[in-house]
């Protein structure tokens, strides 16, 4: 290493030497300061303390439960107002196949279902506790009795049989949700009761729904599950022995943490949910007992009066905190969030805490006084440190610009400016040929990078320039490279902002992937958006008059895939590359082929599309078996941000799903309606033109047994 200029080497002190002089005595100083100063007496406010986590755990149960509860109102608003415009299927099956998928968007419902005013029910549901199951239930009134048929549905959306009951004993017009919005004429929610089927507590949105002249004709319901309530409060917990619950105004305990909320079980309504008066609890029964003396003359607690209440217990000998909240969920629902526990667990947690700000205020106070015995000395190496620091900082989030190199007195400091100088150097050409988040893990890990992996699931993505053999055959090589360079600099700008991680360049295509290393729970949407964000910017760079005459010759095809693989470095201990491997990479490239199939852009696997079908929008195109597979998989074009969506996007997606769905189950007259109304739309989409021909071939076949509506594919 050269030296600096400046300051000679001999004037240079030795670091190590200063250090030895000079923080004995600061060390001395500050110690004796802390332990004089931490044996003193601390102030004790537990019920400050109890108090401010109480409010902590109200505030978060209660959100926890609006989030939970209130996302039927939307849901129910748009089911009715579907019915009334006469756009839910009329068929019974596929309206309980909508209903399953509903269910499969919201893992807090456990029904979502309509019934009629002549018994007929129509409904999806989550039978096992896992919630992983869907089944759908049809039933309707035949000769005084009960026609129930039940399907199980798959991830997919296939129906499998599972049972017919004769005599199911169910009549949606005499259950209580039902009775309840038939009165009221408007959305309401039932009060606690046990599901009819599964035996477990629920509360019930309903909406009913008025044909011409305002005759009633069905009622929309979604149930929800109210054991997820006793989930909710036991994550608030606030002490050792602490307790949240959640009751009613009526005294029924909706979610406890270790109790049972049914005191009944039972199928058919037969169960019966947990009274005030049936608690066994000791401390439970102290609360409720406390809340009696505010009865008024009427016998009853009026919450709706004082909605928040803190108070002090006195039960066996040992006082309590206690509190509760009254909070509405939506109107007519009002639910109550109660909260006991011991004084005396919080005891120790604020004589810890207050401690520990003692211990740190001393010694702070303790490092001052020891600054002002060695200022001189701290100033000559403070501030060289702290840009080394700051710089350290930056090197481990990979900001590792070139700068100018600090002088200081201490030759050691000098050494280690300019050691980090040459390391920022060498990390910025490390991190031209690999992924930045990985450069950022192994130097925050400090770890060697070796071969490992593992299975994660990600989103892939491959790109392809359409003729881009003709395009380069016209362009000289260093100008190839040049162009090449600029599509490519678009290209990973837009993958980049969207937290890709570049793989590799593969000729004139890229392969990227999402969710690694960095986790990333949105890495199919970011993929997706990465896609549309690169379209974007290419007409962008098309309409430029700089480089418009070239890049309007430029059509790149994308293909995206969600699912696992095996993810990590991947290669010899001498060489590595991290990279992504496994099928979900295989059928990302071959959907990038298969855009030429179809005439398309970007195409997306059905998982992908099933993961961002809210942010984005899309048209079913087919059902294909990829090269190198032996299942069919249902692909998607990916058209533009579902909220920048026209009125004609939504109908080719409405009309498309409902064609290759039709085409699917070979009802080929609804298939190829869909598809003539497509087409109508876009008089030259080539999807349509295309199922359109095979149905065609389809018909013409004298025996039509053997025929698959998948589409086995042979290309690349």
């Amino acid at each position: 290493m050269s030296e600096q200029p400046g300051i000679p080497a001999l004037a240079r002190k030795k670091f190590k030497l200063s250090l030895l002089v000079a923080i004995p005595a600061l060390v001395v100083t500050t110690g004796g300061l802390i332990v004089f100063f931490t044996l003193s007496n601390t102030r004790r406010t537990m019920e400050d303390f109890g108090w401010a986590l109480f409010r902590e755990a109200t505030n978060q149960s209660v959100n926890e439960t609006r989030n939970v509860i209130r996302e039927a109102i939307p849901d129910i608003e748009t089911l009715a107002n579907l019915y009334r415009k006469g756009l839910l299927e009329a068929d019974r099956s596929r309206q309980a196949g909508f209903y399953a998928e509903l269910l499969r968007s919201h893992n807090d419902y456990s029904w979502v279902s309509f019934g009629d005013e002549y018994g007929t029910f129509i409904g999806a549901n989550r039978p096992e506790p896992d919630g992983k199951l869907l089944r759908t239930n049809i039933s309707w009134l035949a000769g005084g009795r009960t026609l129930s048929y039940e399907y199980d549905l798959d991830e997919r959306g296939f129906q499998k049989f599972y049972k017919f009951d004769g005599n199911a004993g169910y009549d949606p017009r005499t259950r209580p949700f039902y009775e309840l919005a038939k009165k009221s004429r408007h959305r309401v929610w039932t009060p606690p009761y046990i599901f009819f089927e599964q035996g477990v507590p629920g509360i019930t949105c309903a909406k009913p729904v008025y044909g011409a002249g305002g005759r009633l004709k069905g009622v929309f319901s979604i149930d929800f599950d109210l054991n997820s309530l006793s989930e909710i409060v036991a994550k608030a917990k606030v002490s050792e022995r602490g307790v949240v619950f959640i009751f009613t105004e009526e005294g029924e305990i909706l979610g406890h943490p270790t109790m049972k909320v049914v005191t009944k079980t039972g199928q058919r309504g037969e169960g019966q949910i947990l009274k005030v008066a049936d608690v066994s609890d000791a401390n439970i029964k102290a609360f409720f007992a406390e809340l009696d003396a505010t009865k008024g003359k009427d016998g009853k607690v009026h919450f709706k009066d004082r909605t928040q209440y803190n108070f002090d217990l006195d039960i066996n000998g040992e006082n309590f905190l206690a509190t509760y909240s009254r909070f509405q969920i939506d109107e007519g629902l009002h639910w109550i969030i109660g909260i006991i526990a011991p004084e005396q667990d919080f005891r120790g947690i604020i004589e810890v805490k207050e401690n520990y700000k003692r211990a740190y205020a001393i010694s702070v106070a303790a490092i001052l006084l020891s600054l002002m015995l060695a200022v001189v000395f701290t100033r000559l190496i403070s501030t060289p440190l702290r840009s080394i620091s700051l710089d350290m900082e930056k090197v481990g989030r990979l900001e590792i610009d070139s700068n100018k190199v600090n002088q200081s007195l201490f030759a050691e400091i000098s050494a280690m400016e300019q050691h980090l100088q040459n390391m920022k150097g060498g990390l910025r050409s490390f991190a031209s040929y690999v992924p930045k988040d990985l450069v950022r893990d192994l130097l925050k890990s400090g770890k060697e990078a070796r071969l490992e992996g593992s299975t994660e699931v990600l989103t892939v993505l491959f790109t392809d320039i359409a003729g881009f053999t003709t395009f380069a055959e016209q362009l000289e090589p260093d100008e190839l490279v040049q162009k090449l360079g600029k599509y490519f600099e678009i290209m990973t700008r837009a993958i980049m902002k969207h937290r890709g991680t570049i793989d590799k360049f593969i000729g004139d295509g890229i392969m990227a992937f999402w969710g690694a290393p960095a986790a990333d729970s949105q890495h199919a949407v970011e993929a997706c958006l990465a896609a549309l964000s690169c379209i974007k910017a290419l007409r962008e760079l098309a309409a430029s008059p700089e480089h418009g005459h070239w890049a309007k010759q430029l059509r790149t095809r994308f293909g995206i895939a969600t699912g696992p693989v095996l993810v990590g470095n991947i290669g010899t201990t001498e060489r590595m590359n991290y990279t992504v491997m496994g099928d979900t990479v295989n059928l990302s490239s071959r959907l990038e082929g298969i855009n030429k199939l179809y005439n398309t852009s970007i195409i997306a696997s059905e998982l992908t599309y099933d993961l961002v079908k809210d942010q984005i929008i899309g048209r079913a195109l087919d059902v294909v078996v990829v090269k190198g597979k032996k299942h069919g998989v249902r692909i998607y074009e990916l058209l533009r941000r579902r909220d920048e969506a026209t009125a004609e996007d939504l109908e080719l997606e409405r009309l498309s799903e409902l064609g290759i769905s039709s085409f699917m189950a070979k009802d080929m007259a609804a298939a190829k309606q869909a598809f003539a109304k497509i087409l109508e739309l876009h008089e030259q989409d080539f999807s349509a033109k295309l199922i359109l021909q095979r149905i065609a071939d389809y018909e013409a076949l004298p025996d039509k047994s053997a025929w698959s509506p998948v589409n086995a594919l042979t290309v690349k």
